[in-house]
């Protein structure tokens, strides 16, 4: 850059002018970009010669269960509460009544104008964010229309990127197509796809979404296309993604994550759990696998799986009527969720419980919480708890998800909202979204061997079973153990230490 500054300032002495200064601003990126794309062609070929010689068989270790104890199939009531026998009356003398004074005669004040009450404002779906517009394609390029989160999206590629991959896997195969796609003008791409980040508010998990939506708009009849491609891009966007081949002829998809995910096969690399991506639905023992252990030179990231903030999508809302009573009195909420957000959450691998009560609920949740505001305003903290777990309790279905999906899946919040049955821990997670939201009171997620209940910490001390946890009392809450209160346990639970869940 210096000597960049000097040629310039010679340029100007010598009367070269404005004109002469930018072509030596022109030159020198040139230059500079010559320079960085030759570092990245070198590195790609290093990497390619790197990956027609390092493969091996690898362990594949089957995906961790997380919790065998079974659930209940059917689940208690909690007992109504014996009457109370009327308090025997003393009869009392009949008091004598004195005569009093006419009264003077009243003025009715004039009534004070009845002010209607402003009308809330009706729940409006969401605008959807404006998206960002694909760069022009090149001359030769090619543009590309998919749909992600209801959002429809138009993207510019280079059509090397495109090439199927029609080789029995191999590891000179697999090294000489890395080597083809990096000879591709793929960065537009990348940038359109990490541009998108921010505009839909996409986690990792989001991300990689995207990018297989895209690679399957490409290929979609090549798993192994599908899946190199997937791997090209992610590596290139700086995540520590492996491909791994079968016997079979099969390629598939390794990445690295922050979070343990169950049920899901993984391979190990320096220590670290790479597990397979693949669709929900494709399961199965792998067999024999082979890989590389090695990595792209930075591409060191592990998929965080959190969800921070809700997912931008294209609202797709649709409707459930729900109802529940409460101390003798019949309610009706008419809540929503949204199809493209619930979608989405339904292609998480199984993560701990934590991750599913820490997550952020998608705007749909907001009617829920408008109609269920109204009910608890103006009650004491405890009568509050109880409405929302007689709520929960009594308005969702209850069956196991070995019977509802046929397999463990933990439902996030809005899900919930979705399908017909709930059981244990669903109600949990959507148990304590209320109470914090509703009520500002702390929660805690309580995990016994085959149920999952929550604790709710108030301001003042209380009745019933409690625990303490991190000098705090926490009273428990069950909302699946149905017309039960606060503080009171499932009796097959009642002796069992559970595990707190912390929500923060």
């Amino acid at each position: 850059m210096v000597q960049w500054r000097a040629a310039t300032l010679v340029a100007l002495v010598l009367g070269g002018g404005a004109a002469s200064a930018e072509s030596e601003f022109e030159r020198y990126r040139r230059e500079q970009q010559s320079a960085f794309q030759g570092y990245l062609e070198e590195r790609d070929r290093a990497f390619s010669d790197f990956l027609k010689t390092q493969w091996e068989e690898m362990q594949v270790y089957h995906g961790m269960v997380r919790d065998t104890a079974p659930k209940p199939v059917k689940i208690p009531q909690a007992p109504k509460p014996a009457p109370q026998p009327a308090p025997e009356l003393t009869p009392q003398p009949k008091p004598t009544l004195k005569p009093q004074p006419e009264p003077e005669p009243v003025v009715a004040p004039k009534p004070e104008p009845v002010v209607a009450p402003k009308p809330r404002p009706r729940m409006v779906a969401p605008v959807p964010p404006p998206l960002p517009e694909p760069p022009l394609p090149e001359p030769g390029g090619k543009r590309l229309k998919l749909t992600f989160l209801g959002h429809s999206l138009e993207l510019a590629y280079d059509p090397k990127l495109a090439q199927r991959f029609s080789a029995r896997p191999a590891d000179a195969a697999i090294a000489d197509h890395w080597a083809a796609l990096s000879a591709a003008d793929y960065k537009p791409v990348l940038e359109q796809l990490q541009g998108l980040r921010e505009p839909l508010a996409l986690n990792d998990w989001a991300y990689v979404q995207l990018v297989q939506a895209f690679s399957a708009k490409l290929h979609p009849r090549s798993d192994s296309s599908r899946a190199l491609l997937n791997w090209f891009l992610l590596a290139k966007s700086g995540y520590a993604a492996r491909v791994g081949y079968l016997e079979s002829g099969r390629v598939y998809l390794f990445l690295p994550s922050e979070q343990k995910l169950y049920d899901t096969p993984y391979l190990t690399f320096d220590g670290k759990r790479h597990y397979v991506i693949r669709a929900k639905g494709d399961s199965g023992s792998l067999g024999r696998v082979y890989s590389y252990n090695g990595k792209y030179p930075g591409a060191e990231r592990r998929l965080n799986m959190a969800l921070v903030r809700a997912l931008k999508t294209r609202g797709d809302y649709r409707k459930r009527d729900l109802s529940f009573r409460f101390k003798g009195k019949e309610y009706r909420v008419h809540a929503r969720y949204d199809r493209n957000s619930t979608d989405f959450l339904d292609s998480y691998p199984q993560m701990d419980l934590e991750w599913y009560f820490r997550s952020k609920v998608g705007g749909a949740g907001e009617g829920l919480l408008e109609q269920l505001r109204p009910l608890v305003e103006g009650r004491t903290e405890p009568e509050a708890v109880n409405l929302l777990l007689r709520f929960v309790q009594t308005a969702f279905d209850y069956r196991t998800d070995d019977e509802q999906f046929g397999y463990e899946n933990y439902l996030f919040a809005e899900e919930t909202l979705r399908y017909p049955y709930s059981d244990c821990e669903d109600r949990s997670v959507i148990f304590a979204w209320l109470v914090r939201e509703l009520l500002q009171l702390e929660v805690v997620g309580l995990n016994y061997p085959g149920h999952v209940a929550a604790a709710v910490r108030f301001s003042e001390r209380q009745p019933g079973d409690s625990l303490e946890y991190r000098g705090q009392r926490y009273w428990v809450a069950d909302p699946t153990y149905v017309n039960a209160d606060f503080g009171m346990t499932m009796p097959q639970f009642a002796k069992a230490t559970p595990e707190v869940i912390a929500l923060r």
